[in-house]
């Protein structure tokens, strides 16, 4: 069983809203873990206490009284909303390796209801990449029976409140939301360069307007395709009457304090084929420049795509100034022209690939080939170390093998060959290799929110090994995609995946060697 979102609270200087909040999470809390991530008062940047220190040492001591097992971490500092969040968020994804979160500030008063009803939109959005952010606190300017007839709907969420947040998302929105913090740090957070933060949106291709961190990840989860859905029904209750975005008179014009918040689900089964999932439709209050909805529907689809990321992998396009050590290819095929291969490509018509384990590349040009034959554009990104498995290295069994690994001082040389490989058979313009191990690739791969839509898996023959890189890259999977692996005749690698998709209720196909299974949408 999946383990409950860890609850994360952001706390500043409002000690009564937040005695509030964390007594409505008491009775609900259950055996989620829970942090505070308390800002300070001192602002380096002007050179004074923005707030009252002993405010500060209230809210701890509130956490500290209601949750004696929670954890809590004080700035020393005023770092301001943006990066008191940003740790949070990198805390429950980093640190605690999260597939999911609540986050909380100190001015959503809860009802008893809210994770419950919150646990089921998160499963939601686990399941479905559309879904970015969610939230219960519901339409409070509705009345209780409209609130009612509408209890199944969801609705565009407008105000990061209460929100669970998977780390699928939170990892696709990185890119961009770090380049705004980027902007935000060292500065005051309340005299951050609206100027700047608007030109960096403009270059997006989001119009100019607020430079808060949630419209920011407003603007960034449209970027990336996905929508944010609060329910119609309202399950807590907003109090924040004074704070820097509201007044008291702001607070009675929105309606606030007539907020009555239902205290049980009144339903969990909710109605996607309602919801409208483009995130530039009109509701979501999100406004592109020019055409950007479909320059981002087809950026993978682009050439330039290819660039960026090896741009942002590399810095540079590793191809440029390399010259082929050959001048014909040099394959070596071990099951890489497998027709299952060429098969599957074709069927689901890939935009991004990923193959783990390498060699001199013919798996890469078979899957690369048929992504071409079927896509004008798209990539395929090659996760090697380059310097071949312990079983390659045994000269006296396999001397061809060893001889193909081309020593020079010690070291392997297979990257060359593959670089001359991918060069010689046009495929440099669209195979990317990522010189790394499987799990650091892994990690890499998510940090820049590449989600492939095909895997093949050729790399570890162990089981552990195995295992785990079925783990890791099925967890990178998008939904609908295919991960195919290779080696079924290894015993080990067959009782991994077999292993793996006996717990997650798969079906495994197998085509000798090769064998894969469909992740579901």
């Amino acid at each position: 069983m999946a383990q409950p979102s860890p609850v994360l609270v952001i706390s500043y200087n409002r000690p009564d809203y937040l005695s509030k909040v964390l007594e409505s999470v008491v009775p609900q809390l259950g055996e989620r873990r829970i942090a505070l991530f308390q800002d300070g008062s001192w602002s380096d940047s002007l050179g004074k206490h923005k707030t009252d220190p002993e405010l500060q040492d209230k809210c701890v001591s509130l956490f500290i009284e209601k949750f004696p097992f929670g954890e809590y971490f004080r700035s020393d500092k005023n770092i301001g909303t943006a990066l008191n969040i940003d740790r949070a968020e990198r805390y429950a994804f980093e640190t605690l390796g999260a597939d999911s979160a609540i986050f909380l500030e100190d001015d959503l008063v809860l009802g008893p209801a809210y994770f419950k009803v919150l646990e089921s939109l998160i499963r939601l959005a686990m399941d479905d990449e559309r879904i970015g952010y969610v939230a219960a606190f519901g339409n409070w300017r509705k009345t209780r029976d409209q609130q009612l007839a509408s209890a199944n709907k969801l609705q565009p969420m407008h105000l990061l409140w209460g929100f669970g947040l998977t780390k699928r998302h939170w990892l696709k929105c990185r890119p961009y939301v770090e380049k705004y913090l980027e902007l935000v740090s060292g500065v005051d957070y309340e005299q951050r360069d609206h100027e700047k933060i608007r030109a960096l949106t403009t270059k997006w291709g989001i119009k100019p307007g607020d430079t808060a961190q949630d419209r920011i990840k407003s603007f960034v989860t449209a970027i990336v395709g996905a929508t944010k859905l609060n329910t119609e029904a309202a399950y807590g209750r907003y109090i924040g009457e004074e704070g820097i975005n509201f007044n008291a008179e702001i607070y009675r014009k929105w309606g606030f304090g007539n907020t009555s918040f239902f205290s049980e689900p009144q339903t969990l089964d909710f109605d996607l084929a309602s919801v409208n999932f483009d995130p530039w439709y009109s509701g979501n209050n999100i406004w592109a420049l020019e055409d950007l909805p479909s320059k981002i529907n087809n950026a993978v689809n682009s050439k330039s795509s290819f660039n960026e990321l090896a741009n942002v992998l590399f810095g540079e396009n590793p191809y440029n100034g390399f010259e082929p050590i050959f001048s014909e290819p040099e394959f070596q095929n071990w099951n890489s022209t497998h027709p299952a291969l060429t098969r599957l490509v074709k069927e689901t018509k890939p935009h991004v690939i990923v193959e783990l384990g390498v060699w001199k590349g013919l798996g890469a040009y078979t899957l690369a080939a048929a992504q071409k034959s079927v896509l004008p554009h798209g990539y395929l990104i090659a996760v090697d170390t380059f310097l071949g498995s312990p079983e390659h290295w045994d000269k006296a069994r396999r001397p061809d093998v060893h001889a193909a690994l081309r020593f020079k001082n010690g070291r392997p040389n297979l990257f060359d060959v593959f670089l001359s490989n991918m060069v010689l058979t046009g495929m440099h313009d669209r195979v990317l290799p990522l010189v790394q191990t499987s799990d650091n690739a892994a990690l890499i791969l998510k940090r820049n929110g590449i989600c492939p839509d095909l895997i093949h898996v050729d790399a570890a023959h162990e089981y552990g090994p195995a295992l785990r890189d079925i783990e890791n890259y099925y967890d990178l999977l998008a939904p609908g995609g295919i991960l195919i692996g290779d080696d079924w005749n290894w015993l080990e690698v067959a009782k991994a995946a077999i292993h793996f998709s006996d717990r997650m209720g798969l079906k495994v196909h197998v085509e000798h060697p090769k064998w894969w299974i469909r992740k579901p949408t």
